[in-house]
């Protein structure tokens, strides 16, 4: 009785928290991302998905969350994205464990 829908949201979106439209049984619906979603994640809206047989509740919509990644950036944009290489908040917690101690606290100055 669930819906799936695959929501595509850039990578500011998917930081930041933003809005995205979704289509539901009973029309399109404003579903609100919120800041830090990972691709992959899924988000419910409870009881939009497909009414059950017997008619005494609903299944509930699936949003699939997937990080749209730009593929043609300006130098001057890639030269931006290479300044985040730096900030320890941009590294995956793997990344970050391979770092000595000394190397984090050399990242703050």
């Amino acid at each position: 009785n669930n819906g799936h829908y695959q929501l595509h949201i850039s990578f500011v979106d998917a930081t930041l928290g933003g809005e995205g439209t979704v289509p539901t049984i009973n029309g399109k619906l404003k579903l609100k991302v919120p800041a830090g979603t990972q691709s992959g994640e899924v988000l419910k809206l409870r009881g939009k998905g497909i009414r059950d047989i017997d008619g005494r509740g609903r299944g509930d919509q699936l949003i699939h969350v997937q990080l749209w990644t730009p593929q043609q950036l300006t130098e001057e944009e890639k030269e931006k994205l290479r300044s985040f290489e730096e900030v320890t908040t941009f590294k995956t917690h793997s990344e970050i464990k391979r770092q000595g101690c000394f190397d984090i606290v050399r990242s703050f100055f």
